[in-house]
């Protein structure tokens, strides 16, 4: 009982501890000089509209351009630029209207900020993290970064996001130039594969997902193959979807990611005891496609112009971290289930209806936000 007790507890905790996170991904590119840094922004609409209905955008809804200008005073709040851990006052030097005025284009802000031969530049941004999306499911606005210096290049590729900032540090001072070559391709695999461990445990939607597939399956290499699949059909859209060859509204996947997690978890409300493997292997698979294009319609957009090389070392390091955050979350399921198993082999079923019951509700609550 004490087992069943502690499974049931574990399953509240990832419902409500855990937060789930839609995406509206931009990017960044910045131009530094002897004298000034200047951040060209290439932001979503998608983002403008939510800090201005939702957050502290500061303008009329109903006015377009209004929002184009109050979000520019936004960036300068959550978008930080510090220049030997000084923070540097910024301004907004430009706005170009996007030429898609929907929520799938794109806006540009150039911010400049004085900086005088520093030896090191820190960027750092909270954008959006203030926003809730639906219950315990914040926004998440990751920005895909450029360094140049004069006109050259040095830094190809780097992930920006609330919890990652962008380090460049120079030789002596910007004059001289910088002390690192261009960044290579293992940097930005590597920051990509954090980024993919962090959008799996740190949001509730594929965690909940994937618990609900697993939480009837004995046995480590069932749960390993289950979880592999759902990851390769998550990689799949989101090559498709940064290819440019699949495209599908937030306003439609988000709800399809919700309705997932409800159907994943009704699976173990019937014959707990004898889960069947093929058809979580279907539902893992099919709805892994949609999970996918959760993170792919922003990731393409934003890396536009990014070589092709970049793009592929971008998918690998994030579709791996994807699959490490997989085994986080239900490797100690998998050990709880197996404590119930061992001591109260009778309870299973209950264990498991439990489970399910707790994680289709989570799954509706989340549903019913996106839908509002």
């Amino acid at each position: 009982m004490k087992s069943l007790c502690f499974c049931f507890c574990f399953f509240i905790f990832i419902c409500f501890a855990a937060h789930a996170h839609p995406v509206a991904q931009g990017s960044l590119d910045l131009h530094l000089t002897a004298d000034a840094a200047a951040a060209t922004l290439r932001i979503s609409n998608e983002q403008v509209f939510v800090a201005a209905t939702l957050g502290e955008g500061g303008a009329d809804a109903q006015d377009f351009d209004a929002m184009l200008t109050a979000h520019g005073a936004y960036l300068l709040r959550h978008f930080t630029l510090l220049a030997d851990g000084t923070a540097a006052p910024g301004e907004v030097r430009e706005v170009r209207p996007p030429v898609d005025r929907s929520v799938n284009g794109f806006t540009t802000y150039v911010l400049r900020f004085p900086v005088k031969s520093p030896a090191q530049i820190e960027v750092r941004q909270d954008l959006l993290t203030e926003i809730l999306f639906a219950p315990g499911n914040p926004w998440e606005a990751p920005l895909i970064a450029r360094v140049w210096h004069d006109e050259r290049p040095v830094v190809e590729g780097a992930l920006l996001t609330a919890k990652q900032p962008l380090l460049v540090p120079l030789a002596q001072g910007i004059a001289a130039g910088f002390a690192q070559p261009p960044a290579d391709h293992w940097r930005l695999a590597w920051d990509f594969f954090r980024h993919g461990i962090e959008h799996i445990t740190g949001g509730w939607d594929h965690a909940l997902f994937v618990a609900a597939l697993v939480l009837a399956l004995p046995g480590f290499w069932r749960v390993l193959a289950l979880v592999s699949v759902f990851t390769f059909a998550h990689t799949i859209t989101i090559t498709l979807g940064v290819l440019g060859l699949v495209h599908v509204r937030p306003s439609v996947v988000e709800p399809l990611i919700a309705a997932s997690i409800v159907v994943a978890a009704a699976l173990n409300l019937f014959k707990p005891g004898q889960p069947l493997l093929t058809a979580r292997l279907g539902v893992a698979f099919g709805f892994g496609l949609f999970h996918g294009l959760g993170f792919a319609g922003g990731l393409s957009a934003a890396m536009e112009g990014f070589p092709a090389t970049t793009l592929a070392t971008a998918i690998a390091g994030f579709s791996v971290g994807v699959e490490i955050g997989h085994q986080l979350v239900v490797l100690p399921l998998l050990g709880a289930m197996a404590l119930v198993r061992h001591w109260v082999p009778a309870r299973i079923p209950i264990a498991v209806r439990t489970g399910g019951v707790a994680i289709c509700a989570a799954g509706a609550w989340l549903l019913a936000g996106t839908l509002r």
